[in-house]
Order: structure tokens, then sequence, then C-alpha cells
């Protein structure tokens, strides 16, 4: 046998349920599309959906969706709630922003972010992030004293467009924050050092990085 498992795509579709009274609802949702019977068993008012393939009966209770070529058919509530969640609650909600790594930055790409004292306090020391998969993993670090404070950072987007977030806090004693400069003294890289390594001159707080020239042969 060649029988394949598919996926059925994700479609937002409008749906009205027949309460049995709503027929002014009903007309300005599928206008002609329909045409109501009585049912002389129970004398209960029903439907008749034109569909594509054919007449279909909607009683009371049922859902009647309009499909995504425009088309109408009628659909038992039990099945209409396993197949279809209200769409205003499964919306996806705008990507975050997962690429901010100065509080300047962060005013460029978030238009409504708002500080209260230094947002540069804990300054990044390494970031990850994919948009595209919605996570981003960071490391950022805060001068407290002889120490430093580090905060990792994880978090990653649901499916429902929320995000999950996990952080963990430690401390670095008798350490500092070292930066690396390049030509333009834009920051480039941070590391955290041992204070006793800065004291013995082996380390500098700031480095100024060389640019590398290459030869013709392209050796450096």
């Amino acid at each position: 046998m060649n029988a394949k498992k598919y996926t059925k795509k994700p479609v937002t579709i409008e749906a009205l349920q027949w309460t049995g009274e709503n027929v002014s609802e009903i007309f300005e949702f599928c206008s002609m599309s329909y045409r109501a019977i009585i049912n002389p068993e129970t004398s209960e008012m029903g439907l008749i959906i034109q569909t594509l393939e054919g007449p279909m009966t909607a009683s009371i209770g049922d859902y009647i969706i309009k499909g995504i070529k425009g088309e109408f058919y009628p659909c038992k509530p039990d099945i209409f709630a396993l197949t279809y969640d209200d769409a205003a609650l499964t919306e996806v909600k705008p990507g975050k922003s997962l690429h901010n790594t100065t509080a300047n930055g962060a005013k460029k790409n978030v238009k409504d972010i708002q500080f209260w004292g230094d947002g540069d306090t804990f300054r990044l020391i390494s970031k990850a992030s994919s948009e595209s998969e919605g996570w981003m993993k960071s490391t950022k670090a805060m001068p407290a004293g002889n120490s430093v404070v580090v905060q990792v950072t994880t978090q990653q987007r649901n499916p429902d467009g929320s995000y999950s977030i996990g952080e963990a806090l430690t401390t670095v004693p008798d350490a500092i924050i070292s930066e690396y400069l390049d030509a333009d003294d834009k920051v480039v890289h941070r590391t955290i050092t041992q204070r006793a390594v800065i004291d013995a001159g082996k380390v500098a707080v700031r480095h100024k990085i060389e640019p590398i020239t290459f030869a013709e042969d392209g050796s450096k």
C-alpha cells in the first residue's frame, strides 16, 4: 500500500450557528444558498443548504460554514468543536523583536518602549536568536561593587504567539566587565574578567581591536 500521511493546512473560515431563531442572520450570511423547511415530526425549522455536493440539511445547533471558495455547508456542533477554534483566541501576535543589544537600539526597533533609569545597567555579553523560530538566548552582566552579576535569559515563542521565558542569576566575585572596541570605538564584544588579571596588567578593561590586513596572496 502506497498511502501516505498528510497534514491539513490551517485555514480560517467564517461560520454561523443555526439556533432556529436567527433566520435574518442566516439570510444575511449565506443569502440564496439555503431554504427553510419544517420537520413534520418535530415541527422544528430546518435549513436546506446548497453545497458543492448538492443540498444538505442543517438542524438546529449545526454550524453553517463558508468555505475558502465561498461555498456553504453545514457541520454538526461536535465536529465543529473538534475541528475549529475561535480565530480571535488563536491569532498569532506580532513577533517580538529579538535583535536588540543596547537601549538605543531597542528605542529604534520598539517604538513604545519606556525606560526608567539606565537601560544599559545590564550589559550584553552574548546573544543568539532566531526570528523565524521565535527563540532567543542571552547572557548579560552588571557591575556590583567588586563583583559582576550575570543574568542568563532564554525565551521561546509558543504556538499561540505568547512567549515562555526562563532566567537565572549568579554572581562572579572579584570580576569586571571587559570590552573590545573596533576601529570606530564601537563595542563589539564583552567578557567577564577576574580583577586579578586586570591588576596584573595582562588584560585591559577596554581593548582596541586592530584591523587585520591581508597580502595579495591572502596571507595575514
